[in-house]
This record gives C-alpha cells, structure tokens and sequence, in this order.
C-alpha cells in the first residue's frame, strides 16, 4: 500500500511541475499529463511489479532456510550450511535482479520511443514525455 501511496506522491510532484514549466495552452497540459502517467504505468509495470515478484521469492527461500536452521535435533554442521545458504541466496538474487531488471530496462529504454510509437500507437509528444 506504501508503493502506491508513494507513486500518488510522485505524480503529484510531476503535475506542479507542469505548472513551472508554464505550458500554458490545455492541449499541452494534458499531454504532458498523458506522458507522466504513461511513464509511470511503465515504471510500475516493468520494474517494480517483476522486482517485487523476484524479492518475494527470495524471502520465502531465505525464511525457509533460516527457519530450518534453527531445528535443534539437526547437526550443527548441516545448520551452519543452512546459515550459508541464506547468504547464497541474497548474492544469487542479487545477480539475477541485476541480469533480468538493469540488462532488459536498458535495452528496452533505449528503445522505447519506437515500441510505445510503433506498437502501442501513442502520440510522438506523449511518449516522449513518458520516456
């Protein structure tokens, strides 16, 4: 409920924006609205749902491994690996946040004019705004 309260937050910064920047016809206005609320359907869509996806499943692998850790009728060897592979787990999904959310959003930011333009049939301004 934090993210989404967070991202009211962030819109509202960006419409007083609009008000500095002194576009000053509607028409303008509101495609500057259209292509920060584009970009953030973007930013929510393609970043943050698939990393809060991905940091959900390492908490459930890092939560199960501690809690069998803490089994007393285990040796404790088998419990220190277990401590282990917590921090294997973190570095694991390190890697793999970094791989499948830095790699693709670079490529795909580079080339977002052309898909929101080409595939999506948006206006040139507003996915320029949005990108």
């Amino acid at each position: 409920m934090l993210s989404f309260k967070f991202t009211i937050i962030i819109n509202a910064f960006f419409i007083c924006l609009n008000g500095y920047f002194g576009f000053e016809t509607n028409d303008n206005t509101t495609t500057v609205i259209k292509g920060i609320g584009l970009g953030n359907m973007i930013l929510n869509l393609l970043i943050f749902s698939v990393s809060n996806g991905l940091n959900g499943a390492l908490e459930t692998l890092v939560s199960h491994s501690f809690g069998a850790s803490q089994d007393s009728s285990a040796s404790q060897i088998y419990r220190d690996e277990l401590r282990k592979q917590c921090g294997r787990f973190l570095n694991i999904a390190r890697l793999i946040n970094t791989l499948f959310m830095i790699c693709p959003t670079v490529i795909l930011f580079l080339f977002a004019g052309e898909i929101l333009i080409t595939f999506f049939k948006q206006n040139s301004t507003v996915s320029e705004i949005a990108i």
